[in-house]
């Protein structure tokens, strides 16, 4: 299948530099809510933890869903398209960050390390859910 984006397929440093801002905000969201939610607030419900685990699941999710980008990917100007150019979408998303990232984690980091060996720089996940990484077109700046 060939995709319309494929002029402007993300490097691999700024995917992993992307990757590598969203997981220090993760830490920081999930120690945040437990040391604000445990120690300041009192929570001590076991539910506490699994609301943290899906708010951290959720910056993944829903940005990516709609804009094709988290706060690590924006920062970098690069985002998750379908084959057509287009955002993924909840379902996709979900799909592509929880699962997707999860069979690619198993055997060793090989499905995310799959970076380096692809023509498209494209994960496990991407191949799976056909969707490429892209650069964002640069904007111009009003004078």
């Amino acid at each position: 299948m060939i995709m319309k984006k494929e002029k402007n397929i993300a490097p691999i440093f700024r995917r992993f530099m992307a990757a590598f801002v969203d997981t220090s905000y993760i830490l920081l969201l999930y120690f945040g809510l437990n040391i604000v939610g445990k120690n300041i607030l009192g929570i001590t419900y076991f539910a506490f933890d699994y609301l943290i685990i899906i708010a951290c699941f959720c910056y993944l999710v829903i940005p990516t869903g709609l804009y094709g980008k988290t706060i690590g990917k924006w920062a970098l100007r690069i985002k998750v398209v379908n084959p057509e150019g287009d955002t993924i979408g909840i379902g996709a998303a979900f799909a592509r960050e929880i699962g997707g990232k999860f069979i690619s984690i198993l055997p060793f980091l090989i499905g995310i390390f799959w970076i380096i060996k692809d023509e498209k720089n494209r994960a496990w996940y991407d191949i799976f859910f056909e969707t490429l990484v892209i650069k964002e077109a640069k904007t111009e700046k009003k004078k």
